[in-house]
């Protein structure tokens, strides 16, 4: 870390009617303005001489030299990997986006500080072929305290927030543009440059209305010899607005709201430059955005530098000593600036392969030294493992010695104990499952009553793998499975119904195609008991019910059985959906539960290491490459599980439009004499016809996909042919935009 004095530089505007008490002194370090022929506001002479001193003072200077006195060393140091700053800071009119901008009619000779710095910026990149640069660049407006990015698309319709991470003032939410060559950025700073909110008044035809912050972000890496580094670094380059007194400006209307912004946020700025100067224990920083933004600037991680514009005439005395005075607090402050080394994983990835490599080289060598066998410190191949665990199973019977098991590599070891590992698991799950076996078996030789235990135990298997019980998720209800041999009732332990007759198939089950055959619910009660007492004794129980009636037009007519096919096509497909549903969900489950597991391995070893900068062993590497995997794997199962249930959703839909073309085309064929010899007369409820539980329902309340997308697409489009801002912005211009309506008209 750097202690580093903020730098002031003085720059005097030329003017045809020169301040007749000032004077630079003879090494360019001092300004002081006499009293002679000067006045206060209140009209009294002055008589003292104020004298300041500072880092540099320039009258007739070029734009070149300033540059060069200025600029030049903040610009290398970003190129370095430090932080900085450049501002311009003076009333309205002295000069301060000439400084910072230049004047855009004579770009070649009076080109400001940020075109002179971007084109340095690029043409050391070209010279230094040893690092490898990546610049972007952003433009941040501040207008009556409402940020603004200058780079995007439509300024105002971004949420920006100003946010501190490490140390270093951010805004969230800025664009930053990547550019690779002096033009682009130019490009870039000229774009926002025509964005800006300039305002004509008495003492400047182009006044700024707003402050502006150009940033210039390079990150730097070493990609010769040498030892992978990377730094990420900043410039700011501010131009503030002009403080102005509205008596010399005669701002009125729009222009006067936005002088009072200007002139608040300014003093703000003053009152936080005094509470550092006083080492105060509470800075006001968030008293405006500008402040906020200049935190770093002012106290922070950056090497700064002030030019403070004045405009050296006698109307404009009491502007020029408040802006020397303010230029003299500043210069009293102090920033930390420090090399920002940057994280990105590109360069860590490339710097521990160059250790690996080494070390494995180390290891060659010492192997060869110690005249042993060419060891692989590699990973182990698939047969490899193979062969590890087949070792490890005949190690654990007993049939080899612990000599057997492999030393020769860390590697090794650790795969040895991991194998270890699951084969206890292993050993632990398959002594669990005998165990609730043996539990279940014992628990159904007590419930059947029988002394002499389960004669064929593959019955039981067998019942217990059919899911007996089990939620079935795909035709809704419970699983009744298929009962084993031993489980068949007695003849008499039948329930005879109302009507004598014995009943073994429920009315409303589900039929060979998958459609019910009777209503579900109270209908199906009802029903149920007239078909019992339309053919006593039947055991379907549903000739000459409309429920046979429907089999018979699914079968015999050649729409029905379209439609049938249909209906069952679509319920294959989405039983089938539903599975691979389940599937997607255990696999986000099965990866979140890895996420979880290594996460936890992951905080531990930060744990165990302690105060360590960082940790570059292998088995941490290993670690955060393995978390790495599970988490993409985890965004493939989890895009894989919305994309089946918006297919579900689908085919949902799709079975209850097929099912109610056929109620429909039933309906038809009865009234057109179909199944008239088997027809009762009863009303046909169209619930109870293909009514197969689907697994929710066909998501008519929930949005179209497609309509979102048309109607997100249309909120674009009116937002694209809309005024350029939003917020104060629009507010600002429109009212500016009146005030030279009704001011054209009156002249008129």
């Amino acid at each position: 870390m750097v202690k580093t004095a903020i730098k002031v530089y003085v720059r005097n505007r030329p003017s045809v009617k020169p301040l007749s008490g000032l004077k630079i002194d003879a090494d360019g370090k001092g300004i002081s303005i006499a009293g002679h022929g000067a006045q206060t506001v209140t009209g009294a002479a002055r008589t003292s001489t104020h004298t300041f001193k500072f880092d540099g003072c320039f009258d007739g200077a070029g734009q070149d030299e300033i540059y060069g006195e200025v600029a030049e060393e903040v610009v290398d140091g970003t190129l370095a990997g430090y932080n900085g700053t450049i501002f311009a800071y003076g009333q309205t009119g002295a000069g301060k986006t000439y400084t910072m901008s230049g004047h855009p009619a004579a770009y070649s000779r009076h080109r400001g500080i940020i075109p002179r710095a971007t084109a340095s910026i690029f043409r050391e990149i070209d010279l230094k072929v040893e690092k490898e640069y990546s610049v972007k660049v952003s433009y941040l407006e501040i207008y009556n305290e409402a940020l603004y990015d200058l780079l995007a698309d439509s300024p105002g319709g971004q949420d920006l927030t100003i946010v501190e991470r490490g140390g270093n003032v951010d805004v969230q939410g800025l664009s930053k543009v990547a550019v690779a060559s002096e033009e682009e950025a130019l490009e870039q700073f000229f774009r926002g440059e025509q964005m800006r909110s300039t305002a004509e008044h008495v003492l400047n035809s182009a006044s700024s209305r707003s402050h502006s912050i150009f940033t210039i972000h390079v990150q730097a890496a070493n990609t010769g010899v040498g030892p992978e580094r990377a730094v990420l670094s900043k410039l700011n380059l501010v131009d503030l607005a002009g403080s102005e007194r509205t008596k010399k400006t005669g701002a009125l209307g729009q222009t006067l709201r936005e002088a009072s912004y200007i002139n608040r946020s300014l003093s703000y700025l003053e009152q936080v430059v005094q509470a550092l100067t006083r080492r105060d224990r509470h800075v006001p920083f968030r008293q405006s955005k500008l402040t906020s933004v200049l935190k770093d600037a002012l106290g922070g991680n950056s090497r700064t530098v002030m030019v403070a514009n004045i405009w050296g005439e006698d109307e404009h005395l009491d502007e020029t000593l408040g802006t020397l005075r303010f230029a003299t607090r500043v210069r009293l402050l102090q920033t930390d600036a420090v090399v920002n080394e940057s994280n990105d994983p590109g360069f860590l990835m490339r710097k521990y392969e160059r250790i690996i490599r080494e070390l494995k080289q180390e290891l060659a060598m010492r192997d060869s030294l110690m005249g042993r066998a060419q060891v692989s410190y590699d990973d182990l191949s698939d047969a490899e493992l193979r062969d590890l665990r087949s070792l490890i199973n005949r190690f654990v019977k007993g049939e080899v010695s612990d000599e057997a098991l492999p030393t020769d590599t860390l590697k090794r070891v650790r795969e040895t104990y991991r194998m270890f590992r699951e084969v206890c698991t292993e050993t632990q799950q398959r002594a669990h499952v005998a165990i609730e076996r043996a539990k279940s078996m014992a628990g159904g030789h007590l419930a059947a009553g029988h002394d002499d235990g389960i004669d064929d135990a593959s019955d039981f298997d067998e019942a217990a793998d059919d899911g007996v019980g089990d939620l079935d998720r795909t035709m809704g209800g419970f699983h009744a499975g298929v009962a084993p041999s031993m489980a068949k009732p007695a003849e008499d332990a039948v329930t005879p119904r109302a009507g004598g007759a014995r009943s073994p198939s429920r009315p409303g089950s589900t039929t060979p195609d998958g459609v019910r055959s009777g209503p579900r619910g109270a209908r199906t009660r009802g029903a149920t008991a007239h078909a019992g007492r339309d053919v006593p004794g039947s055991p379907g129980g549903d000739l000459g019910t409309r429920g046979a009636a429907y089999e018979r037009y699914k079968q015999t007519d050649p729409t029905g059985r379209e439609l049938a096919a249909r209906l069952h096509g679509a319920q294959e497909e989405l039983r089938g959906a539903k599975a691979s549903l389940r599937e997607a969900t255990d696999g986000v489950n099965r990866c979140k539960g890895n996420i979880d597991r290594v996460s936890a391995a992951v905080a531990a070893r930060r744990e165990q290491a302690g105060t360590q900068a960082e940790i570059t062993d292998q088995e941490f590497f290993d670690l955060l490459t393995e978390l790495k995997g599970h988490k993409v794997q985890y965004r493939q199962e989890f895009d894989r599980v919305k994309n089946l249930r918006t297919e579900i959703e689908g085919l949902q839909g799709q079975i209850a439009e097929v099912k109610a073309d056929m109620v429909a085309a039933f309906e038809r064929w009865l009234e057109h004499g179909g199944g008239a010899d088997m027809f009762s007369g009863r009303n046909l409820d169209a619930e109870g016809y293909g009514d197969e539980d689907d697994g929710g329902d066909g998501g008519g309340a929930s949005d179209d996909p497609y309509e979102v997308a048309k109607r997100t697409a249309r909120l674009r489009n009116a937002r694209a042919r809309g005024p350029g801002f939003g917020g104060a912005r629009a507010v600002g211009e429109n009212a500016r935009r009146n005030e030279r309506n009704l001011k054209a008209m009156a002249l008129a």
